[in-house]
């Protein structure tokens, strides 16, 4: 390497023209390759003296925002595709840089989901919280439409669990150490009964 890069940068650099960020992952830096951009200077900053710059921008990597947020890098990736999730600044090598304002979202978008609620209705959510002109009248009914869809699935959970009890119970009673074929729960599952919990077999 040309002597004029093997000087040590005292202060982190400001870059006022463009940065190149070579690694796969912001958020897990292993060797110095961020070059910094100064007017027409032109130096080699370790990963120590430019993760100050990298810090004030508040940007971080996929990676680094996934291990975050507990959320799957292709599902970052779905959700942009999405338009869910913004599309987030890009390196000149392609590499995907977020902020903070991605990963506030991206918890909003999880929080709705691991809630139950639907990809359109997320995003009707998200439209809400940005729209100071709409109500929160309108949150209120896509969350008493999404309870109302809960309140069936679990109606739907007790008939199945009833049924299972009926089975475990018929097999207890009447045919404890009998061959497997001749199981009350085997004869259960071949013959329509009144047991079985409507829609289970759709």
């Amino acid at each position: 390497m040309n002597n004029a890069y093997k000087g040590t940068l005292q202060q982190p650099m400001q870059a006022t023209t463009a940065i190149t960020v070579n690694q796969k992952d912001l958020g897990f830096i292993k060797t110095p390759v961020i070059r910094c951009y100064k007017g027409v200077q032109d130096k080699i900053c370790s990963h120590y003296r430019c993760k100050p710059f990298i810090q004030e921008t508040n940007m971080t990597g996929i990676g680094a925002l996934s291990r975050e947020t507990g959320c799957h890098i292709e599902t970052i990736r779905y959700y942009e595709k999405l338009g869910l999730l913004p599309k987030p600044q890009r390196t000149s090598g392609g590499h995907r840089l977020y902020t903070k304002k991605h990963e506030k979202r991206l918890g909003f978008i999880l929080k709705a989901r691991g809630l139950g609620f639907s990809l359109d209705n997320t995003r009707e959510l998200l439209s809400l919280s940005e729209n100071t002109e709409r109500s929160c009248g309108e949150a209120l009914e896509l969350v008493e439409t999404n309870l109302a869809t809960v309140n069936q699935k679990l109606e739907e959970l007790q008939r199945i669990k009833d049924s299972l009890l009926v089975m475990a119970q018929r097999c207890k009673c009447c045919c404890p150490g009998t061959k497997a074929p001749d199981c009350t729960i085997v004869d259960a599952l071949y013959n329509k009964s009144s047991e079985q919990p409507e829609g289970s077999h759709a």
